[in-house]
């Protein structure tokens, strides 16, 4: 039996059928799938699933056990619930012909390297050894990092990687430094971070189109962006400490903004801005000593 979870997860905790396949292919939203509530797949399972991935390979299984891989070769995309579904080494994803997007949240992973001429999107979680986080420089095909609460040293590892998506979810590395060496960087996202002070490391990121900030505890001050050209969404949300919001006012017209915070908020200043509607109706009311300059921007568009 299919369960499907917020439109685009499906979980399975009985043997799949005939009908659940034509089920999946057919929901054009799916994006992962997993077994769930103790069930184990067996190979006529694995067979099905296998046939899925074939024809839509842009669906995400999630392994719950060592040796579910054996039984996919087609499987593009991959992650674990738990570290060691993989096996000893990775050694299951050997079984993958192809392995493009993969979540782990193992403490070594120094296998990876064999993986450098496929893998393209990578998520990490939790401690990582030191060995693992430097073997991160040989994967040159990789495009999308997201490390969730990790325990990486330095972003210095991958400052030559072409990186064009990037999150961050927590304080480590603790200096944001090297990340400006990622000029082709279009989309940053940096969440529930206590630790970082500076942020002029955004002034160097020519091709970002979306900036996210989120609970960035000491974000005080933002650098100008007005050298990013590029950019088409802003959102500096419940950053406590922001007191100053000068620098978006040489973003672009089409430029969406969101900006919160409990210093701004003490203020009189929030800021919500769509390049549709102009600035929002409750931000106008609410925001008293909103920047005559941010709030224009809404008035031209109008």
């Amino acid at each position: 039996m299919i369960e499907k979870i917020s439109g685009d997860t499906a979980y399975f905790e009985a043997a799949l059928t005939s009908e659940d396949l034509a089920d999946l292919l057919s929901d054009a939203g799916l994006r992962l799938i997993r077994a769930w509530g103790g069930y184990r797949p067996d190979a006529a399972d694995l067979e099905k699933l296998n046939d899925l991935f074939r024809l839509r390979p842009e669906i995400e299984f999630c392994a719950t056990e060592p040796g579910q891989l054996g039984g996919l070769p087609e499987l593009q995309r991959v992650s674990e619930a738990v570290s060691g579904c993989f096996g000893e080494g990775l050694h299951d994803l050997k079984a993958l012909k192809r392995l493009r997007s993969l979540g782990l949240t193992e403490p070594d992973f120094t296998a990876l390297p064999e993986y450098a001429d496929t893998l393209e999107e990578l998520s990490l979680s939790g401690r990582l050894n030191k060995k693992s986080g430097a073997c991160l420089s040989a994967l040159t095909r990789l495009k999308a990092l997201s490390l969730n609460g990790t325990t990486l040293e330095s972003f210095a590892c991958i400052g030559k990687l072409k990186l064009t998506s990037l999150y961050i979810y927590g304080n480590r590395p603790n200096s944001p430094a090297g990340l400006e060496a990622l000029s082709s960087l279009r989309a940053l996202r940096v969440k529930n971070n206590s630790s970082w002070t500076d942020f002029s490391f955004l002034a160097e990121l020519g091709n970002l189109e979306s900036l996210c900030l989120e609970y960035c505890a000491k974000l005080r001050t933002l650098v100008s962006l007005d050298t990013l050209h590029q950019l088409r969404y802003v959102r500096l949300g419940n950053c406590d400490s922001l007191e100053d919001l000068s620098s978006l006012r040489g973003l672009p017209a089409d430029c969406e903004v969101f900006a919160t915070g409990r210093k701004l908020l003490q203020a009189g200043i929030a800021y919500e801005y769509s390049p549709k509607t102009g600035v929002a109706e409750w931000c106008r009311e609410a925001s008293l000593n909103l920047p005559a300059e941010l709030l224009a921007r809404g008035r031209k568009v109008q």
